[in-house]
């Protein structure tokens, strides 16, 4: 937005929103990331492997013996930039 307050006072306003968002199903973990197969380079956590707890927590019981736990990875981002310039010949203020 640009308004003219006078020939030598303007102001110019920009406003901007940004959202992003991410929800992870079927969780994997890389065993062979070279792989000619795309499903030969994961393995897909199976439902006897991997729980999530109350806390969003997920907890993983490999087959193969390894226990671990991480936090959920979904996100949800918001935000608003915005800038304000005044400007009266010769000089410019930002906010």
């Amino acid at each position: 937005m640009n308004l003219a307050l006078s020939p030598e006072l303007t102001l110019q306003y920009y406003g901007s929103p940004f959202v992003g968002t991410g929800r992870y199903t079927e969780l994997k973990r890389a065993t062979d990331t070279l792989a000619q197969d795309y499903a030969d380079r994961f393995h897909l956590y199976g439902p006897d492997e991997i729980q999530q707890g109350e806390s969003g927590r997920y907890f993983v019981d490999e087959a193969a013996g390894a226990r671990y736990s991480f936090a959920n990875p979904d996100f949800s981002f918001r935000q608003f930039r915005s800038n304000l310039v005044g400007s009266r010949a010769p000089t410019t203020c930002c906010w």
